[in-house]
């Protein structure tokens, strides 16, 4: 009260409190809050007690991710080229690559070249392969990052962002130390291993031998996750598929859905073992078309945690090896982290993949 009056305010006390009227010449005060600044003003603000926040704070667990950018960083340091094409393709290339999946027509479209949803990148990116030949460009390395459009059964639309890429011409660019050699299909498949080594995932993402509408048989793999779903492509464009989009010499593709990639794993370490690992080589034949990934994978699962690494060393078909038969060479690494393996823990382990090839792969040793 004393305060109030010392600057000059008229007080009337009533029932809630005061009612306060300012000065006329105090245009800064109209409000119930012009008075309490006032108050705090002359009190002195550093004489009002102070309360910190009391709350608790508890961080949301996020997953390790990686993101579009460092994707695409590491496809530029793999030598490709980032490529933005339309969303909008031509229906008749699309029908070549892929007539099994329906197509969004445009109600309006830019042109007859531009009707359609893209239901694939490799629409666009291989026609930029074509202008690139058209223009004695020879030597193509693209990639692009975008989405693509699958129409539904029940009427809607499912919208999925996909990483693209295509190569063709010679591995290395032409200079007097490097020597002429054409792109094949692994090394398309080594870029695709790249980026998922890159992102944590080559683990648990498998190479399986499948089949393609626009890519040629025998050099097509299906890439597919940990759940055994199929997230994606990669082959030798078909000869006719080629053909029909006139473009010249070997082309390779690959195409993915991006999502799996960005969802990255932490890298463990496991220490170094001090005892001595023991190589043992098995050499095994078994049908031609049994998939040697497929045999790996028995033996890795048949070796237990004693196998410390499995490796496809060499494929052999010829004099000596029935026809339809080919000779699959593994080799194989044993170590313990807490003392020296014996022989015979060895040769059970040995005999464990020898066993297990047998029956699933009907394989017989050489």
């Amino acid at each position: 009260e004393t305060m109030l009056l010392a600057l000059g305010m008229q007080l009337h006390s009533n029932e809630q409190g005061w009612t306060v009227t300012a000065p006329s010449y105090r245009f800064d005060i109209s409000i119930e809050v012009d008075l309490i600044e006032e108050l705090a003003r002359l009190y002195g603000y550093d004489n009002i007690p102070t309360q910190k926040p009391q709350f608790s704070l508890e961080l949301a667990n996020k997953a390790e991710a990686i993101s579009t950018q460092q994707i695409k960083e590491a496809m530029l340091g793999l030598g490709y080229q980032e490529a933005i094409t339309f969303s909008f393709v031509d229906p008749k290339i699309q029908q070549v690559l892929a007539p099994q999946v329906a197509t969004l027509n445009l109600a309006n479209p830019l042109s007859s070249e531009l009707s359609a949803m893209r239901t694939t990148l490799w629409a666009g990116l291989l026609s930029a392969v074509a202008y690139n030949q058209n223009r004695q460009q020879n030597r193509v390395r693209l990639f692009e990052v975008g989405s693509r459009f699958i129409p539904q059964k029940d009427g809607s639309l499912t919208q999925e962002m996909m990483l693209a890429g295509v190569i063709t011409g010679e591995v290395l660019p032409e200079a007097w130390a490097n020597k002429s050699a054409a792109i094949d299909f692994f090394d398309i498949k080594g870029n695709v291993e790249s980026i998922l080594a890159l992102t944590g995932t080559s683990d648990t993402v498998s190479f399986k031998s499948a089949q393609h509408a626009a890519l040629h048989t025998g050099q097509t793999a299906a890439i597919i996750d940990e759940q055994q779903n199929v997230i994606g492509y990669v082959g030798k464009l078909h000869p006719q598929v080629q053909q029909s989009l006139e473009l010249q010499g070997a082309v390779f593709v690959f195409e993915l859905l991006l999502a799996p990639l960005l969802s990255t794993k932490v890298p463990k370490f496991s220490e170094l073992s001090r005892f001595p690992m023991v190589r043992r080589d098995i050499a095994v034949v078994l049908d031609a078309t049994i998939q040697a990934s497929d045999v790996l994978q028995t033996a890795r699962q048949a070796g237990a945690e004693l196998l410390q690494n499995v490796w496809l060393f060499d494929v052999y078909q010829g004099t000596g090896i029935a026809e339809g038969k080919r000779s699959l060479a593994i080799g194989t690494h044993w170590q313990r982290h807490d003392r020296t393996l014996q022989d015979e823990e060895i040769k059970a382990g040995v005999q464990a993949i020898v066993d297990a090839l047998q029956k699933q792969h009907n394989a017989v040793l050489r």
